[in-house]
């Protein structure tokens, strides 16, 4: 697992100066460990489909909320999951709504069609 250190020494207010006892700088070391969230991927292809997960998710979200025993870091991941599968769905829709002229000019950028005149 790989951990990252950060150096915090504190730095004098804009505009002042420093007096002698600020100039001594105090640092402290602060250890942080990086853990993997879940991936989420969105596999559902119909709209009807992609609301159902959308609604579970939801739902999901406010049963863990709700429970006494679970903590903020746990509702703000249940919630954090609810945005990342809707953006992923919108980001799904975005591309479906792609204009064909432009993909045909990815690939032929040569034709008639896909050419650029300037002034």
């Amino acid at each position: 697992m790989a951990s990252l250190a950060f150096v915090v020494a504190p730095t004098a207010p804009c505009g002042l100066r420093r007096s002698a006892a600020f100039s001594q700088s105090v640092k402290s070391a602060v250890t942080v460990r990086a853990a993997p969230a879940r991936s989420l991927k969105v596999f559902a292809s119909s709209q009807p489909e992609l609301d159902k997960v959308v609604e579970q998710k939801i739902a999901e979200a406010k049963n863990v909320c709700a429970d006494p025993n679970s903590g903020a870091a746990e509702c703000a991941v249940a919630w954090d999951e609810v945005e990342e599968i809707s953006a992923a769905i919108s980001h799904k829709e975005a591309a479906k709504s792609a204009d064909p002229l432009e993909a045909y000019c990815d690939e032929n950028p040569d034709a008639d069609e896909c050419r650029i005149y300037s002034d």
